[in-house]
């Protein structure tokens, strides 16, 4: 059973009361052997393929498939090529303190433009809740990842922007004996209230992924995955037939942890409820590049994304955080090295694949009470905890630099990016193959508006404030 939050700190009271009311080495490729360093990019395997949203004949690494299964295509809410949703989680403090962050950053930016601190809002943000209780969508909860409270996110965090971003939603089923319970009817009222939710909230889209990282052996789904089928199946047909007209503004998300799962001869493939139920697939990416970890392999993200990619759907990153390693400046960790060893591993892994949607947890995550999570080495990922992590995304991310990939905020899924300043020549997610690697702009970033906090005493102690307030600067 969850526990409801019933205090805050003194600085979120609002929220309560608007409640009320190492040399970069590419990755290998899938099953061709072809991989290739920052200095040898293999082109004919990342860039020569076709487009699955074409209609034509795709191979992606060792699996091919004929494409045109694309279930509700043109509600699918996939943005142009080489441009990507950006959603940011994955609890209310992480992402209130996010756009804070970027907001303060802009104010030392020279020459200064004026810009309200909404402008700086994702296209999406995360909430979790489960189908048990669903706590955490119209009030406050606290269950072991922060505060989750998907109306004060909209209501309260981006006030004036609350309809121009949109929900990436978390949906927790339970173990084996919940999907029983799902299948049985026994939810069906809970699965109306969600439905109820999804019409009546302010939120442009909501992406659901419906018993996210089914392959994790910690949420115990991974003995029957029919049972996991079948009710992924159940919910989407009880939504869909309740929402009616309304059903397109829900997604319905199938998202792998990308990890073997131990002990066991299912494959994350099994868990597939068809194209038919599936709008997006969607990968975690945590430990992945650590070669000595335990945590999946590169490959293993790899094989999700061909899958998802074969049969014509969308692909997001659906959780990411790097995971051991911590933006604390004191902690000694070297932050270029940092940027090198996950930062850029993903974008290079987006701008290959041409990824749809990047969800990155800015969490403080050993703040939060979760003895669990601190065991498995999760840290402080908040990017404004670490002044290098913090113009390197504003240069790479917010900035866009280089510009072959355009990563979409606030207001991108009002029209599915479709007004994004992206390049539509080619319907073909073909990336530029020149593209340089990151490593040649890092030291760069001064001139594309960034800040060296070293030189700027005034800044680096407005990053160094532990305060997070959601009145900062909404005017």
């Amino acid at each position: 059973m969850k526990q409801i939050l019933v205090s805050l700190p003194s600085f979120a009271l609002s929220v309560w009361s608007a409640a009320a009311s190492a040399p970069i080495t590419h990755l290998p490729s899938t099953g061709g052997g072809k991989g290739a360093t920052d200095t040898n990019i293999n082109n004919d395997y990342y860039y020569n393929r076709t487009n699955p949203y074409t209609g034509s004949s795709n191979t992606y690494g060792n699996v091919s498939t004929e494409s045109g299964v694309v279930s509700r295509s043109g509600n699918a809410c996939k943005p142009p090529d080489r441009s990507t949703y950006l959603v940011i989680g994955q609890n209310l403090f992480g992402i209130d303190e996010y756009a804070n962050a970027l907001y303060r950053n802009h104010l030392f930016r020279v020459p200064y433009v004026p810009k309200p601190r909404d402008q700086f809002a994702p296209a999406a943000v995360m909430v979790y809740t489960d189908l048990d209780q669903l706590e955490g969508l119209k009030e406050p909860a606290n269950e072991g990842r922060g505060i989750q409270f998907a109306d004060g996110l909209l209501n309260s965090v981006f006030p004036s922007v609350k309809s121009d971003i949109g929900l990436q939603v978390g949906l927790s089923l339970g173990d084996i004996g919940g999907l029983k319970h799902i299948t049985t009817g026994a939810r069906d009222a809970k699965i109306m209230e969600l439905a109820n939710y999804t019409m009546t909230t302010t939120a442009s889209k909501v992406f659901l992924r419906i018993g996210y990282e089914f392959d994790n052996p910690k949420f115990k789904l991974t003995t029957r995955s029919e049972d996991y089928v079948e009710a992924f199946q159940y919910i989407v047909k009880k939504l869909r037939a309740h929402l009616g007209t309304e059903s397109s503004k829900i997604l319905f998300v199938w998202h792998s942890c990308a990890a073997p799962i131990p002990n066991s001869s299912v494959t994350f493939e099994s868990f597939y409820p068809g194209d038919e139920f599936v709008d997006w697939v969607g990968v975690s990416i945590f430990k992945q590049f650590d070669e000595t970890s335990d945590g999946g392999t590169v490959q293993n993200i790899e094989d999700v994304i061909a899958f998802g990619s074969n049969h014509g759907k969308p692909i997001m990153i659906a959780e990411s955080s790097p995971f051991g390693l911590s933006h604390e400046q004191t902690d000694g960790i070297n932050e270029p090295y940092l940027w090198k060893v996950w930062y850029e591993k993903v974008i290079d892994l987006i701008t290959k694949f041409d990824i749809s949607m990047w969800s990155f947890l800015n969490c403080k995550w050993n703040a939060i009470e979760n003895d669990l999570l601190i065991q498995e080495g999760c840290r402080n990922s908040e990017l404004s905890r670490n002044s290098n992590i913090l113009r390197d995304w504003q240069s790479f991310v917010v900035d866009d630099t280089p510009s072959t990939r355009k990563f979409l905020g606030v207001r991108s899924l009002n029209d599915c990016g479709a007004n994004s300043d992206v390049d539509k020549s080619t319907s073909s997610p073909v990336v530029n193959q020149n593209v340089p690697s990151q490593n040649q702009f890092i030291n760069t970033n001064q001139d594309a508006g960034s800040v060296d906090n070293s030189d700027n005493p005034q800044q680096s102690e407005i990053n160094n404030d532990e305060s997070s307030s959601f009145q900062t600067a909404n005017q």
